[in-house]
């Protein structure tokens, strides 16, 4: 039971319970005062959002209805008063088949010239009387299916100067069956009686039938994600436009029409009703011009979903109490970290006193457990530090000599291989100029306590070099040196020169008629040290030469790739060779070194 309490107790006392109470409790009650402001603020204010932007809606597209049907109606009344359409329907019986035609093409060109400026909307415009005579532009009207209507009797009974406006309906030649209840199908008319100017007896009427997509643009689409438009006849409470709508998965049925009309008191005007068990927000506003009113159907659990003041009014209480609550939770943990910031900083400051603790913590938590762990991991660390020091300083050292090991063998072979032939062929004392010669070569190699020489030394030895190589070619090439003033004592890699111009003699002048000449030149560039070696040989191609200094496979170049590798090893990777080569014209070596002037300057990676 001692131990349980005891493990019950250095829990309640470690870092991470203290912590987790203190972020859960702050959690626990920002959360509930955020969620309380949220809940009590966004009802009011969704609800007034939706019903201000329902009511600006309606307002708006009752009001380009109205500019649509006022442009029809001055059509209409425009055609009415027109003299050769009166003419045309009064005398139309009268005419022969040609007078009739002539004048049915003129009547023909007038509608077109109303039909073209609103042809976007427009089904047909057309005149029609009684005994027939008909004239129109756009989609071809069935006549007798016309005057069968109620809305063509109610025109022709009309007043002088009314406008009929007809409920939507399918027009004459429409396949009702395939196309019920598709308001894309269907349109509304505007029409007027035709008199004569001189009797004043009625001679026919003009039509201008619209297509209802007119109320699918102008009304549905404005409120489509928010809710669904219904249009209602106020004389016969029948509805004149209901889109199908996602949002409002049933249809209304006349009675519950009835009792949305109830509740109608004024032209404009909202209010909340229980339709199919579903709770809606009705805003409606009536129309004096078409005796229609436009109703909005919001379902109410919806409302929140658009509501945006609410949103950013509780984001900015969020962030107010975030803000309280970040304070709050940076004093208490500033109290519960104190030895986390205090092991923290001695560990930054290891980093520059050989990875040395300097701190002390002796709290009895898991922190001063963390501070004993990272002080036997900093002791691990400077150890394996030394050795990997130790062993890439080894491994470097012992690269460079191996790829010093590969030069020699194949310099001495060749150089054995020109004592060999002069032996054999002349058997005079120039052996013992080139054994000489050798002799100052093989002492640069055996002398392993230094890898750097002065530039000076460096050319001295290539200078040797050459003097062997003259005996074997007699007179076929010729080496210039180009040496800035200055610059002689800075100290170089040994053995630096003599395998670019072995490269130049052995490979470039192969075979070549001319005088063979190698240009040595050493200057000063940018901070650093630059050694160019041209001969006028050969040349590599691009592809050899990817070869030779990538060492990617077996070449003869050796001689090259490993100059350029024991520059990298030594310098590191922003020093090396570039080689530039043109077939059959030149090939130039640039070596590119840091400047060393003293033998304490440590540029050794």
């Amino acid at each position: 039971m001692a131990d349980i309490f005891k493990k019950i107790v250095e829990k309640l006392h470690s870092i991470r319970f203290k912590f987790t109470f203190m972020v859960v409790l702050l959690i626990i009650f920002f959360g509930v005062s955020i969620s309380i402001i949220w809940y009590s603020q966004s009802s009011y204010y969704a609800k007034k959002t939706a019903i201000d932007y329902s009511s600006e809606v309606i307002r708006i597209s009752i009001k380009d209805f109205e500019s649509s049907l006022l442009e029809a109606q001055g059509i209409v009344t425009l055609i009415s008063l027109d003299k050769d359409v009166e003419a045309f329907l009064s005398n139309g019986n009268n005419m022969n088949p040609k007078e009739y035609l002539l004048n049915k093409r003129k009547i023909d060109k007038i509608l077109s010239g109303y039909f073209g400026s609103y042809r976007k909307y427009y089904r047909s415009i057309f005149v029609l009387n009684e005994t027939g005579v008909s004239s129109n532009y756009g989609e071809f009207p069935i006549y007798e299916d016309v005057m069968k209507t109620s809305w063509y009797r109610k025109v022709l009974n009309s007043s002088e100067n009314e406008i009929v406006i007809a409920l939507p309906y399918y027009p004459s030649g429409v396949d009702i069956g395939r196309n019920k209840s598709n308001y894309k199908h269907m349109v509304l008319s505007v029409s007027k009686k035709i008199k004569d100017s001189a009797t004043g007896n009625k001679i026919g009427v003009v039509v201008a039938e619209i297509w209802t997509d007119i109320l699918i643009n102008i009304f549905d689409s404005n409120l489509r994600d928010n809710g669904t438009i219904m249009i209602i006849n106020n004389s016969s409470d029948e509805v004149v436009f209901q889109p199908k709508s996602e949002i409002l998965d049933f249809e209304l049925k006349k009675t519950d029409i009835l009792k949305l009309k109830k509740n109608f008191i004024n032209s404009t005007g909202n209010f909340y009703a229980n339709i199919a068990h579903k709770e809606f927000l009705i805003v409606y506003s009536s129309s004096d011009f078409t005796e229609w009113t436009t109703v909005a159907i919001i379902p109410v659990k919806i409302l929140l979903q658009e509501f945006n003041e609410i949103r950013h009014y509780s984001l900015f209480i969020s962030a107010i109490y975030s803000l309280l609550a970040l304070v709050i939770t940076f004093i208490m943990t500033s109290l519960l970290t104190k030895n986390i910031i205090k092991l923290n900083k001695a560990v930054k400051d290891s980093y520059h006193k050989d990875l040395e603790l300097s701190a002390d913590i002796r709290s009895r938590d898991e922190i001063q457990q963390l501070y004993q762990q990272f002080k036997v991991l900093l002791e691990r660390i400077r150890i394996l530090i030394y050795n990997i020091k130790k062993s890439e300083k080894e491994k470097r050292k012992a690269e460079i000599k191996i790829l010093q090991a590969q030069i020699n063998p194949h310099f001495l072979y060749n150089t054995l291989n020109t004592i060999k032939y002069l032996a054999i062929a002349n058997g005079v004392s120039s052996i013992g100029h080139v054994s000489e010669s050798l002799s100052k070569l093989l002492h640069i190699n055996m002398n392993e306590d230094t890898e750097l020489i002065t530039l000076e030394e460096e050319i001295n030895y290539v200078k040797s070099y050459i003097s062997i190589q003259e005996y074997k070619y007699a007179g076929k090439f010729m080496v210039n040196f180009e040496i800035e003033n200055g610059i002689e004592k800075y100290r170089v890699l040994k053995l630096l020169l003599q395998p670019i111009v072995e490269n130049s003699l052995v490979h470039g002048f192969y075979f070549i008629r001319k005088l063979g000449v190698v240009v040595i030149k050493a200057f000063e560039q940018n901070n650093t040290l630059k050694i160019t070696v041209r001969d006028n040989g050969n040349g590599i191609n691009s592809c050899k030469l990817k070869i030779i200094l990538d060492g990617s496979q077996e070449s003869e170049h050796i001689g090259l790739y490993n100059v350029n590798k024991r520059i990298k090893l030594y310098h590191g990777e922003e020093y090396g060779l570039s080689v530039f080569s043109e077939e059959n014209l030149y090939t130039v070596v640039e070596i590119t070194l840091p400047i060393i002037k003293t033998d304490t300057e440590d540029c050794h990676v």
